[in-house]
Parts: structure tokens; sequence; C-alpha cells
């Protein structure tokens, strides 16, 4: 005999795999989020106080001004040339923006209604505006502030774009791969069946040789050796087992009134014998006797 494990150990070891490999999924799928969170923050177009910078639009579509209090400028198109680290402490200064597509038109600048923040690398922002942009290609940007702060105006899209998506795949990765390599695991560590390892066959051989048969009445034989040919089995005659006896049952209770009549005294005749009727012959008829003849002896 002999446990059907061929299947468990793949079962607990893909199990296991997909509980490893989900978890990692989810740890990537969430780290990439935040990368890419931090990614858009840094790709950010950038314009200081005081300066005309110009700002080159590839798509269009609504964008949002930030008016970012911490972080680092490495150099912008326009009329000033700025670089450096800011870091404003206390509240945003108030600022003033102006922008003109390529026509020479100004774009509708808007205060912002949606609460888009952010804190990453090093760059802190908050958005104030919003922007409408309708065409492509570079756009004029004047900003203007009355307090001596030193900071400068962030463009760009809202950074937490894509990153529930990533985030969402993460946890239904982890979740995923927690629920499926958990049951596959249940399923390997469950008993197998057990089934009879069936012995070599041989050409020939008559079917009787694999199975054992045992008569009622004899003794279970144990399993045969695997290899050798085993010789088909031996039915005895029918035997009878004869039912154990059973004690006879007890006699009825008499009734009442026959045991009052049991109680009373009986007299009975003597019965005499009848001897055996003999049977009676016919007497025989008197015969006559000759009268004595004298000088003759009777």
């Amino acid at each position: 005999m002999a446990q059907s494990s061929s299947r468990r150990g793949p079962l607990i070891g893909l199990g296991s795999l997909l509980v490893v490999g989900g978890l990692i999924a989810g740890v990537v799928l969430w780290n990439l989020g935040g990368e890419r969170r931090a990614s858009a923050v840094e790709g950010f177009a950038r314009a200081p106080v005081g300066c005309d910078t110009t700002l080159d639009f590839v798509e269009t579509g609504e964008y949002f001004v930030f008016i970012e209090t911490a972080g680092q400028l490495d150099g912008v198109r326009g009329d000033c040339n700025i670089e450096g680290s800011y870091d404003v402490i206390g509240a945003a200064p108030d600022v003033d923006i102006t922008v003109v597509d390529p026509a020479g038109v100004n774009v509708d600048v808007n205060r912002s209604f949606v609460s888009v923040d952010y804190d990453e690398r090093g760059f802190v922002g908050s958005a104030a505006f919003a922007l409408d942009i309708s065409e492509t290609n570079d756009h004029v940007m004047r900003v203007e502030s009355n307090d001596g702060d030193r900071f400068v105006v962030a463009i760009g899209r809202d950074p937490s774009d894509g990153v529930a998506v990533l985030r969402g795949g993460a946890a239904a990765a982890g979740i995923l791969g927690l629920l499926v390599g958990l049951m596959l695991i249940l399923l390997g560590a469950r008993r197998s069946k057990v089934t009879v390892a069936s012995g070599p066959w041989t050409p020939g051989a008559p079917a009787a040789a694999l199975v054992s048969f045992t008569p009622v009445g004899q003794a279970p034989q144990g399993p045969p050796v695997y290899g050798q040919q085993v010789g088909p089995p031996q039915y005895g005659g029918p035997q009878f087992v004869q039912p154990p006896q059973q004690p006879p049952p007890p006699p009825p209770a008499p009734h009442p009134s026959a045991r009052q009549q049991a109680s009373a005294p009986h007299y009975a005749a003597p019965q005499v014998p009848v001897p055996p009727s003999i049977p009676v012959q016919p007497a025989a008829p008197p015969q006559s006797v000759p009268p004595p003849i004298p000088g003759q002896p009777p």
C-alpha cells in the first residue's frame, strides 16, 4: 500500500510560491505608486518670483499651479537666471500669475478648489491655481508677489494620478496570492486517499492472480508478494453454520380458574386392564367309539 503523494508536494510548493509572490508583487506595486508620485513632483515645470518664464506644454488639458515653499531650482527658461534651494517657513505667500499662450492671448487662471498637496523628496507644495491649456507649445508665465520670501511656483498635473491604481493592484495581488496560496497549501496538506499498488503485470497471468477473494468461513490471506505469480484462490465447499440453539420458551401461565380447579382433589376410578381377546375355535364333533371286542386289550 502506498499513498498517492505525487501531487501533494507540487501543490504545497505552488501554494507557497503564490503566497510569497503575491506579497512581493504587492510590495513592488505599492512602491511603484510612491515612485510614480515622487517622479511626477520632480518633473514639474517651475517659475521663480519676479521673472517671465517660458513653459513648453506638450499636452492640452487641466494643469495645477502649486506654490512651492521648499525645493531646488536648477535653472529655468526666461529672463531670470535663478538657481539654488529655497525653504519658506510659515504660511504660503500670496502671488499673482499671468499666463500668455503662443498667440499672445491671456489664459484664464482660476483659483483651485481642489486640495492637492505634496511633500516628496524635499519638495513641498500646495495647489493654488488651475489652468486650462487649449494649445501646446510655448507659454509665458509671469509670477509676482509682495512677500520678500524666496519661493517658486510649480506647474503640473495631479501627482497622484495613477497612484491609486497601482496601490489598488498591490493590495489585490497580495490578497489574491495569499488566499490562493493558502488554499493550495491546505489541499496539499490534506491526507490523500490510500490506494493499493498493483504488482507487475505478467502476460498471460490470470486476472484472479491480481485479486484476492476470501470465501465465507476462511481466514483472510495476506497480500500477494509483488513480482511473483499467485495461483487462483482456493474455494472451499459451501459451509453451513448451525445457528445457536435457543432455550425453549417458558410454558404459558395457567388461567386463574384452571389454577383453582387444579387445587381441588380429584379422584379417578381405577382402570382395569382389558386382557387381549383370544380367538375361540369351535369344538370338534364327538366321535363314536366302537364297543370293545372281548379278548382284545382295550
